[in-house]
């Protein structure tokens, strides 16, 4: 049986907005240092750095 590399993920969407953010709540054994920690698409979120919104990147996640 084959798994995905870090195990299954949970995704979150917000006010009808699907699939924002996601997380692996019991990730496999390799990649047991993200479990608790949660992850947004730069693709559907906005980000800023240093107070500076930056450009959505395009893919396929978009």
């Amino acid at each position: 049986m084959l798994y995905p590399y870090k195990g299954t993920a949970e995704y979150w969407s917000v006010n009808g907005r699907a699939d924002l953010a996601w997380s692996y709540r019991t990730p496999l054994e390799e990649s047991r240092r993200i479990a608790g920690l949660v992850s947004f698409y730069d693709e559907k979120v906005d980000v800023y750095i240093d107070g500076v919104l930056q450009d959505r990147p395009k893919s396929k996640f978009a």
